[in-house]
């Protein structure tokens, strides 16, 4: 009995213990805040920001893709992590990064920021996330 309660106990310490990440994930892609936006640019070496609007009718188009981009990145193992923040909760980071309309797009390599330039569908996503993360092209 003394054995059992021990194990117990150090089950449930484990579970008090154990650290939770400073990001919560809807549909696989994590959601970014004013407190936690600064901390995912520095850990990640690859995150592509996806900022949007509930009501807005392009960002509605868009979100499904990028839910569908996420899930090609993981069943390729990829290093490169989405995120995204809720423009209309969120209006302090708007400013910060200069967003001027929705929905809009970001992505930060190894915490600098190169300018989105690809499609708005899930494989052209995907493509040229890996075409920006990829070694640099060599002269033949």
């Amino acid at each position: 009995m003394l054995t059992m309660k021990i194990l117990l106990l150090l089950c449930m310490s484990s579970c008090f213990t154990a650290k939770k990440s400073p990001y919560d994930k809807s549909e696989g892609v994590l959601v970014l805040t004013d407190k936690n936006y600064d901390v995912a640019v520095a850990e990640f070496d690859y995150l592509l920001v996806y900022f949007y609007a509930p009501w807005c009718g392009h960002c509605k188009a868009l979100g499904p893709e990028f839910v569908k981009a996420g899930q090609m990145l993981k069943e390729k193992d990829s290093v490169i992590k989405l995120g995204k923040v809720d423009g209309t909760e969120e209006t302090e980071l708007l400013d910060k990064h200069s967003v001027t309309g929705y929905p809009a797009l970001k992505l930060y390599r190894k915490g600098q920021l190169v300018p989105y330039t690809g499609g708005r569908m899930a494989p052209e996503m995907v493509a040229w996330l890996e075409k920006k993360i990829g070694p640099p092209s060599k002269v033949l």
